[in-house]
């Protein structure tokens, strides 16, 4: 019975922890953390074939998560001449720490394994032993290709109808200053018609008559003053007034 506290202690000398930690969205990392009792050290990764069992990562089930690289050494690590396998060899004394990174694809990911190492002091050796783990959570939300939605346009429209009207209307007043115009320009010819006739007649009879008929001469004066009259009112229909104020 003496024995079994000296079996127990020689059964584990070494105890691991495990944790994930998270780096972002897409990366963590599976840290394995191992105290050691004196006298005992825990081997590194990759030792040459013919030694002790190295320290490897092992995976039993893996969903949305990948691994990257290899399982990667940490800490203070020792490089000697191993007395029992009687070659150089890499391990760690008091603490021994151990990373594998991940790449979480996956809008949940989980891993479950284990990682596996070997142990020894200076007389003999543990056989290798497994230090389980298992982790599960939430990673990158699923990617999902959205159609990219065109800002919709804005039209202005535009209206027609008030220029249409308003060219309309300018047009009409355009017709309606030319129609009184041209009556006004037939007004004016309507007045010289007499007088030309009167200048005619008296063209025609100027070798017969020495002397400038003085009816005729007021007659003429009455003509142009009509139609100096008729102008003003054709070109200024308010400003009528102005003539022949007293």
């Amino acid at each position: 019975m003496a024995l079994l506290p000296a079996v127990a202690q020689i059964q584990d000398p070494v105890q691991f922890k495990t944790e994930l930690k998270t780096i972002s969205d897409t990366e963590a990392q599976i840290v394995f953390t191992g105290k050691i009792d004196a006298g005992w050290h825990v081997y590194s990764t990759d030792l040459p074939s013919g030694g002790p069992i190295s320290a490897t990562f092992n995976v039993d089930k893996i969903e949305g998560v990948e691994l990257v690289g290899k399982l990667t050494p940490q800490g203070k690590e020792i490089e000697n001449f191993d007395k029992v396998f009687e070659m150089k060899l890499r391990y760690f004394e008091n603490t021994a720490i151990f990373i594998q990174k991940l790449k979480i694809t996956g809008a949940t990911y989980m891993i479950e394994g284990y990682m596996e190492f070997g142990a020894c002091n200076d007389e003999n050796c543990l056989p290798p032993t497994e230090v389980s783990f298992s982790f599960s959570g939430k990673g990158v939300a699923a990617v999902t290709t959205s159609k990219t939605t065109e800002p919709a346009k804005t039209e202005t429209a535009i209206t027609e109808a008030p220029v249409a009207e308003t060219a309309t209307a300018t047009t009409a007043t355009d017709s309606a200053t030319t129609a009184a115009l041209i009556g006004n320009d037939t007004a004016v010819q309507d007045y010289w018609t007499p007088v030309i006739q009167e200048l005619n007649a008296f063209g025609e009879t100027t070798s017969t008559r020495p002397i400038l008929d003085l009816h005729l001469l007021c007659r003429v004066y009455r003509w142009i003053t009509c139609l100096i009259y008729a102008l003003c009112m054709a070109y200024h229909p308010n400003d009528g007034k102005f003539l022949f104020k007293t």
